[in-house]
């Protein structure tokens, strides 16, 4: 092998890893920016489910992914802001008694895991796609986030990634009723919310996002992650490659420094503070 093949060679894992971290969505996600609001009330996911504007359902398809329905209530359209990050919740006590005992479902023995969903970029299936982030945006009832529009008493439907967030419990289906909550209540670390809204925003790949969630939420060491096997017919095989390993430290690592960097005050917060 030449020196030039060698430096190829030993350069291209690292470029992968670069390209798995890249913001793939912020172009698309610019573009979808630059569409003018569509006409209807601006209305964030929560807020509008307490006053009764929508109901949403959250149907967990597996341990990666999920189908959001948002049925707008109402008689005039909305534009629904969902928040950078939120929480799918298993509804509880959902299987008879004499489900646990059952054992042909193995899974039933327990609650599946709680979800950690970022709905961005990554994760949109449709055309009304826009960022609201910003000072004041959509009012101050409306926090950053990304809306689409619901026409009157119709449902929307989005196709969102999560990654699983109690790692040892069973995974998430279809059986498992849930429920959103902000994730706020379901986790106390910034850095967990970081990474879910990473994800959402396409900057890491589902795979080496749920390393990371399992070690930043779950305390989880990465040679635990990496000894994690998966069975086979014969024998069994490692459940994450090496690369999906390396990704996601680094992806952990950025959600880390985010998550410190957002509770750092701000020049102008910190100008403030000094004038009082």
């Amino acid at each position: 092998m030449t020196g030039s093949r060698r430096v190829a060679a030993a350069v291209r894992p690292a470029a992968w890893v670069a390209l798995l971290l890249f913001p793939a969505g912020l172009m698309a996600a610019d573009r979808a920016a630059r569409k003018p609001l569509p006409e209807g009330e601006l209305v964030e996911m929560f807020s509008g489910m307490e006053k009764g504007q929508i109901e949403v359902q959250l149907i967990a398809r597996d341990a990666a992914r999920a189908n959001l329905l948002v049925k707008n209530k109402t008689g005039k359209a909305l534009n629904v802001v969902l928040p950078q990050a939120f929480a799918g919740v298993p509804v509880l006590a959902q299987f008879p008694d004499n489900v646990v005992d059952n054992p042909r479902n193995p899974n039933d023995a327990g609650q599946p895991q709680t979800l950690g969903i970022g709905p961005g970029m990554n994760n949109w299936m449709g055309p009304g796609l826009m960022n609201v982030g910003g000072p004041n945006a959509g009012g101050p009832n409306v926090p950053p986030g990304f809306w689409f529009n619901v026409a009157p008493e119709k449902v929307g439907k989005l196709k969102l990634t999560g990654v699983c967030l109690e790692h040892g419990k069973p995974d998430p289906s279809p059986r498992h009723k849930y429920q959103v909550q902000p994730i706020g209540s379901v986790t106390d670390k910034p850095e967990v919310i970081e990474l879910c809204a990473m994800l959402g925003r396409g900057e890491i790949g589902q795979r080496a996002a749920q390393l990371a969630a399992w070690h930043l939420n779950n305390g989880m060491s990465w040679e635990k992650l990496a000894g994690m096997r998966d069975k086979l017919p014969i024998g069994t095989k490692p459940t994450y490659t090496r690369q999906e390993l390396q990704t996601g430290q680094q992806a952990a690592d950025q959600a880390t420094k985010l998550a410190e960097q957002h509770r750092r005050p701000s020049a102008e917060q910190r100008a403030s503070l000094s004038r009082q």
